[in-house]
């Protein structure tokens, strides 16, 4: 984790609203988080959250600082893309917010939200942006005359609707490949 000193307007110690004294620092703490996203209760530990604690009574207080380090372990512990990997693959793409909002159907103000980290997306629009950016630089990497395909795998994949990817057949039969080509079928009749 960060180490958050620096986001602090006034050097500690501040006053505890609990006790009264003038005893309120920046620890480092071991935190067992529940945080509800995307419809199901996480439960994670962060080894290291900082938070400001009162050495006299123990309180702790969490604050924007504390929610921004908590969303940050939510994000590594779903294995969700961060604003910085979603913003450094929308720049290498040369895509801005709109566009690329209009290329997975999502509002760009959603987009925004997702880059500012205001908002955690959903696992489902995770895994869209992860297959938009794939297959985007598939293109690129196509366009640029690189290998991308390894020979026995089943990396190429044609779109049978804007929602449903399947893998392209190459000859396969209906039981090693569920989704065969309509001209494999063609071929085996």
């Amino acid at each position: 984790m960060t180490d958050h000193t620096n986001s602090y307007s006034r050097p500690f110690p501040y006053p505890c609203a609990e006790c009264g004294k003038l005893d309120v620092w920046l620890t480092t703490i071991l935190h067992n988080a529940e945080v509800n996203h995307d419809g199901r209760l996480q439960k994670f530990n962060i080894p290291k959250l900082q938070v400001q604690q009162c050495k006299a009574c123990s309180e702790i207080y969490f604050d924007h600082v504390t929610d921004e380090q908590i969303s940050q372990a939510l994000r590594e512990h779903l294995s969700l893309l961060s604003p910085e990997e979603i913003r450094e693959r929308l720049a290498d793409l040369g895509l801005t917010q709109k566009e690329f909002g209009q290329q997975i159907r999502v509002a760009e103000a959603t987009i925004s939200r997702w880059l500012s980290g205001a908002y955690i997306q959903s696992g489902s629009s995770d895994a869209s942006m992860r297959m938009f950016f794939e297959l985007e630089e598939m293109k690129h990497e196509s366009a640029a005359g690189k290998v991308i395909y390894k020979a026995g795998t089943i990396a190429p994949w044609r779109c049978q609707s804007p929602y449903q990817f399947a893998p392209i057949s190459t000859n396969a039969s209906p039981e090693t490949n569920p989704f065969p080509h309509p001209e494999d079928l063609a071929l085996s009749a």
